[in-house]
């Protein structure tokens, strides 16, 4: 036991080191875009949302900060819909862990 204790704040601090998270969001913008007609569409007039997302990775070193990087999607009312009801679940979830 006396060398778990003795260890513990190294294991920690390797821990913490080697793990990986996911880039922060730091900004969004977004806008809704009618396509117009051309000749190879079929449906004209069809509404899709336009997201741009600013992340940012984490950084290696310490005083580092990564340049943010902008992903960008064009998303159609029915994958929005599908990409809310999936954000929506994942506050309700986040709501329970929380109480």
């Amino acid at each position: 036991m006396q060398i778990i204790f003795a260890k513990l704040s190294t294991w920690r601090a390797a821990a913490a080191a080697g793990s990986i998270s996911p880039p922060k969001l730091v900004g969004s913008d977004w806008r809704v875009d009618v396509k117009a007609s051309t000749q190879g569409v079929k449906r004209t007039g069809e509404p899709t949302v336009l997201l741009n997302l600013k992340v940012r990775a984490n950084a290696d070193t310490v005083g580092e900060m990564p340049a943010a990087s902008t992903v960008s999607a064009e998303l159609s009312q029915a994958a929005l819909s599908t990409l809310l009801s999936g954000l929506h679940q994942v506050r309700d979830q986040l709501a329970a862990a929380a109480q």
